[in-house]
């Protein structure tokens, strides 16, 4: 908010206003948050940068609270599939991250205390790798230096399904929280 007034405040030029609305602006499209979607549209004017801002916040629809999680059928650290229809009846909450990000690897520790605090409580911790097939080795590797708890698995370069939570880049890490049925309770879980 504070960048958005410096720029309404010092920038009297309409198309570097616009511009640097956009650059601050974009990557919250996916929050789909009614107040920036009306600044977006009232500083930027390029119709290809507003045409992909809007399909961003079209695809946020579909991670709405209430909206079902798209089922997924990924491998697991010891070669088993899981899906996410196997983890119905307990809350599940998801940690999308990859072993080249830095904040990834930084926020495992307080994920297994979160998964320790809550080891007896009606919930699963599922870690989803976003690391290429050809790092497979590695994301092994990293699970067990780190002892990483919880249902690990591997995305396997099943972009189509990441692409429903990350619409305008994939970013982590990202936090996923769904009730005992699949459905998305926060896309954007904490």
């Amino acid at each position: 908010v504070k960048r958005l007034e410096c720029i309404k405040t010092h920038v009297p030029q309409p198309d570097i206003a616009g511009y640097l609305v956009d650059i601050t602006l974009f990557h919250l499209a996916e929050l789909n948050i009614p107040r920036y979607n009306e600044l977006y549209h009232r500083y930027v004017k390029d119709p290809q940068r507003i045409a992909l801002y809007e399909a961003v916040t079209q695809k946020a629809a579909s991670m709405a609270a209430g909206k079902p999680c798209p089922d997924f059928c990924f491998a697991d650290n010891k070669g088993s599939k899981v899906r996410l229809a196997d983890l119905r009846g307990k809350y599940v909450y998801i940690d999308l991250w990859a072993t080249w990000c830095g904040p990834c690897k930084g926020e495992m520790p307080a994920l297994l205390e979160i998964e320790k605090k809550f080891a007896d409580k009606d919930i699963h911790f599922v870690s989803i790798s976003v690391d290429a097939n050809k790092h497979v080795d590695l994301w092994k590797k990293t699970i067990e230096q780190m002892g990483l708890k919880g249902i690990q698995l591997h995305l396997g370069e099943q972009w189509g399904w990441i692409k429903t939570f990350m619409p305008s880049s994939i970013s982590v890490p990202r936090f996923i929280l769904l009730d005992r049925e699949g459905r998305i309770l926060d896309a954007h879980a904490p």
